[in-house]
């Protein structure tokens, strides 16, 4: 998925189906960790020594796009991505 909105466009998250992302940022940082969906929540866990699990709600999900929420104490960020591959 090419990620804009919080994310740098051109920030790319890919979502396996054994579970596993891996995030090549445009900043040149990696990240990798397991990812779970249930109904509308998507839940991400960083392969970092201490990660707390990220809940996202999935506000839209088609076969090119994907649109999810983070809602953090005063603020709710909203992420959009397109498939592209």
């Amino acid at each position: 998925m090419n990620a804009d909105s919080n994310m740098q466009i051109g920030d790319r998250i890919s979502f396996e189906s054994s579970g596993r992302y891996h995030a090549d940022y445009k900043s040149g940082d990696i990240e990798t960790g397991r990812w779970n969906l249930k109904a509308n929540k998507l839940t991400i866990v960083a392969d970092i020594e201490i990660s707390i699990p990220m809940e996202y709600t999935v506000t839209k999900l088609t076969s090119t796009e994907l649109e999810i929420t983070l809602d953090i104490k005063f603020m709710k960020l909203l992420y959009r991505c397109k498939r592209i591959s």
